[in-house]
């Protein structure tokens, strides 16, 4: 089947039969590494790499999915621009800043 724009769209049974696929291959994966990794269990050092690497796997994509958004950027960089300014002005003598004290009590009222 072609759509207006020319390109050929896959029947909805060709989709689910992909997706069932994806899905066999997801966990003949998992069975494949878990396999591979229990070849590996009488040997003690390739077991330590093996961690190593799997805790620096995790490391690394918990890292990826903390990174920030462009807008969330934008939003901290306006933050730190408004505090600096607040800052300068502060020094200037143009306004006066609450001490910590005064802060904290803010904060449990």
């Amino acid at each position: 089947m072609q759509t207006e724009t020319g390109r050929t769209r896959r029947p909805a049974a060709t989709t689910r039969n992909q997706n069932k696929k994806n899905a066999m291959s997801t966990i003949s994966l998992q069975q494949n590494v878990i396999k591979e990794v229990a070849s590996l269990f009488d040997n003690e050092e390739a077991m330590r790499k093996v961690l190593s690497f799997v805790r620096k796997m995790k490391r690394d994509s918990k890292a990826k999915s903390e990174e920030l958004t462009p807008a969330e950027k934008k939003e901290v960089l306006d933050d730190l621009r408004d505090a600096f300014r607040e800052l300068k002005q502060e020094k200037e003598g143009k306004v006066r800043l609450n001490t910590w004290e005064e802060f904290k009590h803010e904060l449990h009222c």
